[in-house]
């Protein structure tokens, strides 16, 4: 009984860390209406066997707090109109850079899929999670980077913005070190800052 027990218990143990264990990080702004964006970032956070079909992906995901509960309890436009919600943004990009900030790979975001209620998060919402996003951007590190690599990377989504008197843009950014070799690959350092 004790080594069907025993057998049991490293079955187990063999299971759980064999599995992928991921990461999940939420930047939103707080209280500042102003800024009516949420980013995050869902990334395998063990290291992974290489393999000839393997991938190791992570998700980059974006949403527009625009809406939320009003005073008579419906939901609602807290920032601009339904035609123009939000801010002016011309365009969002999204993209893996590297150690000198140079684009590996990047998505533009469609802006009027972006600015839709079914894309955002109610902005009243306490606690985000991964299921809350519909807007997701992955990046599968084993294709887009086929040699091995021993330095930093950023994922950056970009906004780019148009008012009438000024352009300019600011940005999110999820920066990592990346270890790929021929066997593995392995995120560590995880940080997270505001570019320009």
């Amino acid at each position: 009984m004790k080594k069907i027990i025993l057998v049991l218990i490293a079955s187990i143990v063999l299971l759980l860390t064999s599995c992928e264990r991921r990461g999940f990080y939420v930047n939103k702004p707080g209280l500042n209406l102003s800024y009516g964006i949420c980013e995050a970032i869902d990334y395998p956070s063990n290291k992974a066997k290489i393999k000839d079909d393997s991938s190791f992906n992570v998700n980059v995901m974006i949403a527009n707090l625009y809406y939320g509960k009003k005073y008579d309890g419906s939901t609602g436009l807290f920032i601009g109109t339904e035609e123009k919600p939000g801010y002016n943004f011309e365009t969002i990009i999204v993209s893996l850079n590297d150690f000198e900030n140079r684009s590996i790979f990047d998505y533009s975001v469609d802006i009027n899929e972006y600015s839709k209620q079914e894309n955002g998060i109610e902005d009243g919402k306490f606690i985000i999670r991964k299921k809350d996003f519909n807007l997701i951007y992955s990046f599968n590190l084993i294709i887009l980077i086929p040699e091995e690599y021993d330095n930093n990377i950023t994922f950056k989504v970009t906004y780019n913005e148009k008012t009438q008197q000024d352009q300019y843009s600011f940005s999110r950014c999820f920066s990592f070190h990346l270890l790929k070799t021929e066997e593995y690959i392995f995120l560590e350092n995880f940080d997270f800052s505001f570019g320009s």
